[in-house]
């Protein structure tokens, strides 16, 4: 797995907390899917370090949408938007009680 992501540092942060909900073969299995090596083919993304960050990006989208979880597959994305990230001060104020989950799913 080290090797499909490049040994990219923030793939690999980014890859490490879906064996919350995947074992590593699974997640393993997901890396290596048709669907995740698609995204590969897009312009300026194959070969590149950047390609690695998108593979764990597009296994962590997909890890939300076996959930069903709409929510934080929106938080996920509205997170995304935001230049500098958010902190989890920022988070909690966007978010109420009952999402909490969402939001450190996220």
């Amino acid at each position: 797995m080290f090797q499909i992501l490049a040994g990219n540092p923030h793939a690999i942060i980014l890859a490490a907390p879906l064996l919350l909900h995947k074992t590593l073969k699974e997640l393993y299995q997901l890396l290596n899917s048709d669907r995740l090596i698609e995204v590969l083919k897009v312009d300026g993304v194959k070969d590149s370090t950047v390609a690695s960050l998108c593979l764990s990006l597009e296994a962590s989208i997909a890890v939300l949408q076996e959930k069903n979880d709409e929510r934080t597959i929106g938080l996920f994305f509205m997170i995304g938007l935001l230049p500098g990230g958010i902190f989890k001060n920022e988070l909690s104020q966007i978010v109420n009680d009952t999402s909490i989950n969402s939001a450190e799913c996220v």
